[in-house]
């Protein structure tokens, strides 16, 4: 039995999943992007918090926001045109 409110699904966009992932795979990418990309990633593929926060080795607390935040995110910005590096950066 699960514990917890559902989660709502976090929908991220093909090109956006790309861009993700290339930040994931790059060496020079700052460890915070890198992180967060990788939050984000797993929450897309419908993973628990608890389960995200145990994979990337984080608390579950970091968990939870990057997936809100990247969730807030996709709801402001109408039709997807703003870009997942302005989304990260502000």
């Amino acid at each position: 039995m699960a514990l917890g409110h559902p989660l709502s699904p976090l929908t991220v966009a093909p090109a956006e999943r790309q861009r993700l992932l290339e930040w994931t795979r790059r060496p020079t990418s700052a460890q915070a992007l890198t992180l967060h990309a990788r939050i984000v990633l797993l929450c897309a593929e419908g993973r628990s918090n608890t389960e995200v926060a145990r994979r990337v080795h984080v608390a579950l607390a970091t968990a939870f926001r990057a997936g809100e935040a990247q969730q807030q995110k996709n709801l402001s910005v109408p039709n997807g045109k703003q870009t997942i590096e302005k989304r990260l950066n502000g």
